[in-house]
């Protein structure tokens, strides 16, 4: 049986390699060295990824090399996220165990790739618009 992994945004741009990394909460009964998990992004049916490898860590763990790898910012970002996942957020500790996983896509949703491309690609040149200009750009001008 596939499972599912969802994610709400892709702000790295990390689907659109042949070979990602995520960290979730550690579940061997969906996690494990070729398990199979059917991807969505933004409710969007991307394709099948296999766990390759997986490492698993515990919370408070979680360093910055590891959260600019799964989501492109600082440690502190990837830890409150992990909190606002799941439910309660009391119960993730300093000893929470979770799971770095090694994803590699099997198969992917050719038409749905292109589409959360293209509008990445859009957020991201909307995003380097609002960036200030340097003093460098400025002065030659």
């Amino acid at each position: 049986m596939t499972r599912r992994i969802s994610f709400s945004n892709n702000p790295n741009g990390k689907l659109f390699s042949d070979t990602f990394s995520d960290v979730r909460l550690a579940d061997a009964e969906r996690f494990y060295a070729g398990s199979k998990l059917d991807v969505y992004l933004k409710g969007m049916q991307m394709g099948t990824v296999q766990v390759v490898a997986i490492r698993p860590i515990l919370y408070k763990q979680i360093t910055d090399v590891l959260s600019y790898l799964v989501c492109g910012k600082p440690a502190a970002y990837l830890a409150a996220m992990i909190r606002n996942w799941y439910e309660p957020q009391d119960d993730i500790t300093g000893e929470t165990r979770l799971a770095h996983l090694v994803l590699q896509w099997t198969s992917r949703n050719v038409e749905a790739h292109a589409l959360q491309l293209q509008e990445w690609w859009q957020a991201t040149r909307s995003a380097e618009e609002l960036k200030p200009q340097t003093q460098t750009q400025n002065s030659n001008t």
